[in-house]
């Protein structure tokens, strides 16, 4: 029988069509291989005895019909249909008919369904493959459209070209170019060229400032992507290049204009009078002893003394009406609209679905779940490659002259107010965790710690998710397993080494033994934390990401079930078809039509609910993010350190959660998508299995804490022994000395009573 959907290419070798023949061997012209033929020779006795009872369904059917119509006046009476009850007679035995295979002619048409299933979603998960692997991305903008790692390192490129201009700035004395006047950078003409061949490009990288001391920036190479790359960065370069000129002569002048000597009347920029009518201090009022005390010249030292003269006075009434508002953003837009675009069309697009594609397609829907790990690698890497850009800042120390280290510091304080004020949705803006009262000296290192937690376990402390989360969680949790391995080599060795200690030196210092008590009561308590690490290190490294893998495997092998269910119950449906009673047309077999177009769309629902997962887990991660430090500082506003590590655990538990409600959809969408045109919600029972594995996990994980804690606290009982050891050593010298006194002359202490040793 022809497909009216094309297979996968390995399907009847390697995917689900060779795993339904290893099952149910041939079925008729549908379904053909080596496998076993013993589910045929049963059918075969199983539809022989079935249309044993279908003849008495039929036989009954004929006598009823026949006492109806002699009793009613009417064809076949007034309760069968004349029309429907002779055709669902005729199927029904026709469908009951065994073929040379087994197989009744109904399951060889079920099974021709079931196939048409596997192919529709076949096509879809090439679809999906395709969609990925041309460079296309699954990850959603953030809030504001901007990736905001992206627009961080343009800022950082925005810093570059300001620190440059200061260097090239001509203005006099304590300017670079104007110090040194015959150095090739302050002779050159082609400083915003990003060429090859520049005087600023050395060996594919634009150094900004002389020998790239303020910074550098890596080109594209000569690929389609890399080319994308460069045509941005020549026109970001230009851009922010005239706006970093323009950057350094407002900063100039308002240096001039602060520095006017007593008596002589200023002469504001224009910009300065601005602000001046517009905060009403025109005339002898806007002179630079009014500024000098709210907004003095930026430093190089401290730039938090110039936050407000470069927010409020140089960018609101100097530079933002030049660059027209966010310009990192619109730069942000111009280079992934250009780098993104290249990729998609790239034939070479870099991404490591790419490498398993034709593979991934020629396997089938089956494997899908297999595959999902390749499809949020390479959608990481294509937001990375998009998302990013290779940009390199210095050490401040080591630029030249003041002007540019003062003006480093106070274009990183614009940028950031830029990010600050574009940058809406972020969270709820109630409040953080670490506003301790009680532990304000703790709240900065709070701080970090919260941040580095949240950032490195789901992409971001805020609502701005450009990584799949699952991933960024797997790679969290490798590192804090490998914090627990050292941790525990570390602890182990302090233990071992202060128990050997105590018993060599026992009772010669205190400090031997302050130190050795000290590490013994230091253990048990970073066991304690250490433990909780390696928890979740392992449902973080191991269980989140096998979660789309394990429901998409136990959907596969459910959808094996609801095969064989249909195959057996096939003849069942002919019965119900041939039964005199209910729907004129399908008779008892009208509940069956419903349950047959579940088994043809579950494989393809399945794949939709593992790809719907997916692009939900970033909404998920966004949401909880969006709220979550707010709720930890209304619940508990002065939290203390362990409050603050057992909210971050709470966190890890409310993010491995999510993950698994998310990729639930792999079951729920085919469960109960067939309620919405009156079919029942199926359940085979996908998350119980899931439940079983973490449940495993669990008592492994909890095996293996009490394992490391075995061993660590081993160490301190060799110590103890060790202890042990040299108190019996003392005791037994004791004894001997006093034995001899008793002894005989020139016995000495040797003459007396042997010691007793201690029990042990």
């Amino acid at each position: 029988m022809n497909n009216l959907f094309t297979l996968a290419s390995n399907e009847v070798t390697a995917g689900s069509v060779f795993y339904l023949n290893s099952i149910f061997g041939t079925v008729g012209g549908v379904l053909g291989g080596t496998g076993p033929e013993l589910l045929g020779t049963l059918f075969k006795v199983f539809n022989t005895t079935v249309l044993a009872l279908g003849s008495l369904i039929v036989t009954y059917t004929t006598v009823a019909s026949i006492l109806m119509t002699a009793h009613e006046g009417e064809a076949l009476g007034k309760k069968f249909h004349t029309m429907w009850i002779p055709i669902r007679t005729v199927m029904g035995i026709a469908a009951l008919i065994p073929t040379a295979t087994g197989y009744s002619y109904l399951q060889i048409g079920l099974m021709w369904i079931i196939i048409q299933g596997v192919g529709a979603a076949d096509t879809l998960w090439s679809t999906t493959v395709d969609y990925v692997a041309s460079g296309q991305s699954t990850i959603p903008n953030p809030p504001g459209g901007v990736n905001p790692l992206l627009q961080s390192q343009l800022g950082q490129l925005f810093q570059g070209l300001v620190c440059q201009a200061a260097v090239r700035a001509k203005y006099g004395s304590g300017y670079f170019c104007s110090d040194n006047s015959s150095n090739p950078f302050c002779t050159a003409n082609d400083t915003l060229s990003i060429v090859p061949g520049s005087s600023q490009v050395k060996n594919g990288v634009y150094q900004m400032g002389p020998g790239g001391v303020c910074g550098s920036l890596t080109l594209g190479d000569s690929t389609e992507v890399g080319q994308a790359k460069n045509q941005a960065f020549s026109q970001i370069v230009s851009t922010f290049g005239t706006l970093a000129n323009q950057f350094v002569g407002i900063d100039y002048a308002y240096t001039v204009f602060l520095n006017t000597p007593a008596g002589t009347p200023p002469s504001p920029p224009s910009w300065v009078t601005d602000y001046c009518n517009a905060n009403n201090l025109s005339g002898a009022l806007c002179d630079p002893q009014t500024f000098s005390s709210d907004f003095p010249v930026p430093s190089p030292t401290n730039a938090n003394e110039s936050k407000r003269t470069v927010t409020d006075l140089y960018w609101q009434y100097g530079l933002s009406t030049i660059a027209g508002g966010n310009f990192l953003s619109t730069a942000a837009s111009l280079y992934t609209g250009l780098v993104g675009a290249a990729m998609t069309t790239s034939n070479s697009s870099n991404n490591l679905l790419k490498e398993v594609q034709e593979q991934a397609k020629s396997t089938g829907w089956i494997f899908a779940g297999s595959y999902f790990y390749y499809l949020a690698k390479a959608n990481n890497k294509i937001e990375t490659n998009v998302g990013s850009i290779p940009v390199n800042m210095p050490d401040i120390a080591s630029l030249p002259k003041q002007p540019e280290k003062a003006l480093t510091p106070a274009t990183q304080t614009l940028v950031d107010f830029i990010a600050e004020s574009s940058a809406p949705g972020q969270d709820l803006g109630v409040g953080t965790a670490c506003n301790s009262k009680k532990f304000a000296a703790f709240n900065p290192a709070c701080r970090a710690i919260v941040e580095y937690w949240l950032r490195n376990l789901s992409g971001s402390s805020r609502a701005n998710i450009t990584q799949n989360p699952v991933i960024t969680a797997q790679g969290f949790g490798d590192r804090l397993l490998s914090v627990v391995t050292w941790s525990v080599i570390t602890l182990f060795t302090i233990n071992l080494l202060g128990g050997i200690a105590g018993g060599v030196w026992l009772g010669v210092g205190p400090l031997v033994a302050a130190a050795v008590t000290f590490s013994q009561t230091l253990v048990p308590i970073a066991m304690f934390f250490l433990f909780i690490i390696l928890g979740l290190g392992l449902t973080l490294a191991v269980y989140t990401p096998m979660i789309p893998y394990i429901l998409f495997t136990f959907g596969a092998i459910n959808w094996l079930i609801a095969t064989i269910e249909t195959m057996i119950a096939a003849p069942l449906v002919a019965i119900g078809l041939l039964h005199p009673e209910g729907h004129e047309m399908w008779g008892q077999a009208e509940k069956a039509l419903m349950l047959i177009l579940n088994i043809f769309l579950r494989p393809t629902l399945m794949v939709f609910g593992m790809i719907a997962g997916m692009l939900m887990s970033f909404t998920v991660v966004m949401m909880i993010n969006y709220a979550f430090l707010n709720v930890v500082h209304m619940v508990s506003p002065n939290s203390g350190v362990l409050e603050i590590i057992f909210f971050m655990v709470l966190y890890t538990i409310l993010f491995t959660t999510a993950m698994n409600k998310c990729f639930d959809l792999i079951h729920l969408i085919p469960d109960k998508t067939m309620r919405w045109i009156g079919g029942g919600a199926e359940q085979f029972g996908e998350a119980g299995g899931l439940e079983k594995i973490s449940g495993a996990m669990e008592k492994g994980g909890t095996k293996a804490e009490s394992g490391i804690g075995g061993g660590v606290t081993g160490a301190g009982r060799t110590g103890k022994i060790s202890e042990g050891i040299g108190k019996r050593k003392k005791g037994q010298a004791g004894r001997g000395a006093g034995g001899g006194v008793g002894g005989p002359p020139g016995g000495g202490g040797g003459g007396g009573p042997p010691a007793v040793p201690p029990p042990a």
